[in-house]
């Protein structure tokens, strides 16, 4: 089984920020930040435990425009 074919317009950013250990208020601070700055590739994983907060900082932010 092969990997699905990226679009030739897709990629990903060369830089993200990795979350461990982000959480709480300050941890939404963190991301929200990050995410104004520019950063649009967010690392994280469910061993992290801060699903919540990262989501938070996300649905929070106005820079991110779904769909």
């Amino acid at each position: 089984m092969s990997a699905p074919a990226r679009p030739a317009s897709a990629s990903i950013p060369p830089i993200g920020l990795a979350v461990a250990g982000v959480r709480g208020s300050g941890g939404i601070h963190v991301v929200s930040a990050a995410i104004d700055d520019g950063f649009r590739l967010i690392v994280t994983d469910p061993d992290y435990d801060n699903d919540g907060t990262v989501g938070a900082a996300i649905a929070g932010s106005s820079d991110i425009r779904w769909g």
